[in-house]
């Protein structure tokens, strides 16, 4: 893969087969400055609406090939390696999301659902889901699990009461491009669900470059909320309602060790985690588990993601926060 550590010449092939200059915002299409870089990559941040992202952009084939890996600076593919009683939790969490902000779940589509946690949470309550994921040994294993699991993106066929990208357009290439596909897909009362950083937060603007969700090459584009706002407006959608996501002390911790000495730790307490299930060793068992759990556990007094919901219809009170 190309190390983006400066800005390229000329334009970037985008996912809509458009050019876009590599010098403005990728949400709002204002002017970029030097940020910081983060080993051998560098951020920019948009002058108008306060949006990271790479100075160069990676290219599609990189980062398809980038996910086929099961161990990513973002995830793990690692089946033996989940927490059944923590993924319940966090899928209770995120269903609970989706119903205060107010969606439609009669049919759904997930851009990268991972492990298809929710996915799977929502068939099982009578949604009709389907989903595209990278991973192509998960996408079968989604497939197992009855979901309907795309190959392809642009086999993408029907129309949509919610599209679902949580945790995910922070790793598009071209996030304006995708969104521009999956909009048609949504009926005319659909909305957008959105789970992603908000690189305007306080913790980020604290952190600067030691800021944990800064992954190069895996998060391209970090948008802050207005330029979320911004991106989606291009499209037509408006902002209906959002709400605070409560971080993880790993982010934390991470933030504090900086990148390089996060990877090593982070690689170090996944590789104990793998020894210890192989060997079912018991004491060390239960104490790399709850280790994991005080590192999974949410402080909501920090909020470096927000849950965003964007639709074509005036927007209704939720009896969440109110988006002005």
């Amino acid at each position: 893969m190309r190390q983006p550590g400066r800005r390229p010449k000329g334009p970037i092939l985008t996912f809509d087969g458009c050019m876009r200059q590599p010098n403005i915002c990728a949400a709002c299409e204002g002017d970029v400055h030097e940020a910081f870089a983060v080993g051998s990559f560098l951020y920019v941040r948009c002058n108008r609406c306060g949006t990271l992202q790479l100075a160069e952009t990676p290219q599609q084939d990189d980062l398809r090939q980038l996910y086929q890996q099961d161990d990513t600076w973002t995830s793990s593919k690692d089946t033996s390696l989940d927490d059944p009683q923590q993924e319940q939790r966090e899928t209770r969490r995120r269903l609970t999301a989706l119903r205060d902000l107010g969606i439609g779940v009669g049919r759904v589509f997930e851009l990268g659902p991972g492990q298809g946690y929710l996915a799977r949470a929502l068939a099982a309550s009578g949604s009709e889901v389907t989903v595209f994921e990278l991973h192509e040994e998960t996408t079968n294993r989604l497939r197992d699990h009855g979901i309907n699991a795309l190959r392809d993106l642009s086999s993408l066929q029907g129309q949509y009461d919610t599209i679902i990208l949580w945790g995910v357009i922070e790793h598009l290439e071209d996030p304006f491009g995708v969104l521009s596909v999956l909009q048609k897909r949504l009926t005319l009362n659909g909305s957008f669900v959105v789970l992603t950083e908000d690189s305007s937060c306080w913790f980020a603007r604290m952190a600067g470059r030691r800021w944990s969700w800064l992954l190069p090459p895996e998060h391209v584009v970090l948008f802050s909320r207005r330029g979320l706002e911004a991106c989606l407006g291009r499209l037509g959608c408006r902002l209906v309602a959002y709400r605070s996501w409560p971080t993880v002390i790993r982010a934390i911790v991470s933030s504090a060790l900086g990148q390089e000495r996060a990877l090593k730790w982070r690689h170090g307490f996944r590789t104990a985690r793998r020894l210890v299930r192989a060997s079912q060793g018991g004491a060390r068992s239960r104490i790399v588990g709850v280790a994991k759990r005080i590192l999974d556990t949410r402080l909501r007094l920090i909020c470096e993601h927000k849950v965003y919901r964007f639709s074509m219809e005036p927007p209704r009170p939720p009896g969440i926060h109110s988006p002005s």
